[in-house]
């Protein structure tokens, strides 16, 4: 089986290596980019590869941020631009005549209109009391930081939640491929339901 998944960082990586290997999905190679703005160039080389009329299934990972649609616009002109089979919408896989492959993509929380790998994670942790003591206290920095000026809030409140969430734990885990595997999350809550079927279909 010849599948390639493009994911944004390590984290992604992380998720995606425990995640595929707890739900036996197998056959999918996983490649970082280094961020979202590295996609496209990633792609073109992508395409250039030996072997690549062997591969079977492409597929891009990149989370919503903003807003789930600019990246679902950004991620369907990217794959029009490079003559790439264009999904109508994310968890869904389209092939076309001038490549043998199908192609998709996912945009991460899932179904939430913004946010990123972290705060789909979030949505799932197995320690629901160490999760709620680790937002309050993220929180709580935040408002502090409007009320001093010497305190200022994490630049990124998701990625601050889910560490703090973690660095709570019992064992703590330092990054989210250990946290995975170490069943922190609850991987068949239902917020993944989409994702899991969308990769046993690639």
């Amino acid at each position: 089986m010849n599948k390639l998944m493009l994911v944004e960082g390590k984290d992604e990586v992380g998720f995606f290596k425990e995640f595929l290997r707890k739900k036996n999905i197998e056959g999918i190679r996983i490649r970082e980019v280094g961020g979202k703005d590295k996609i496209k160039s990633e792609l073109k080389v992508v395409l250039q590869e030996r072997g690549i009329e062997d591969l079977e299934t492409l597929i891009v990972v990149q989370d919503a941020d903003n807003s789930k649609a600019s990246a679902l616009q950004s991620l369907k002109a990217t794959f029009s631009n490079l003559g790439l089979p264009v999904p109508d919408s994310d968890l869904e896989f389209r092939k076309n005549g001038k490549h043998p492959f199908k192609c998709g993509f996912y945009i991460m929380p899932g179904v939430d209109e913004q946010g990123m790998l972290e705060d789909l994670l979030l949505s799932s942790c197995t320690q629901e009391t160490v999760k709620e003591e680790a937002i309050k206290y993220i929180e709580r920095i935040e408002e502090l930081s409007n009320e001093r000026n010497d305190v200022k809030k994490p630049r990124n409140m998701a990625k601050a939640k889910l560490h703090a969430y973690l660095s709570g734990l019992e064992k703590h885990k330092p990054n989210i491929g250990l946290a995975v595997k170490a069943s922190c999350f609850n991987l068949d809550s239902n917020k993944f339901d989409g994702l899991t079927t969308f990769l046993n279909d690639a």
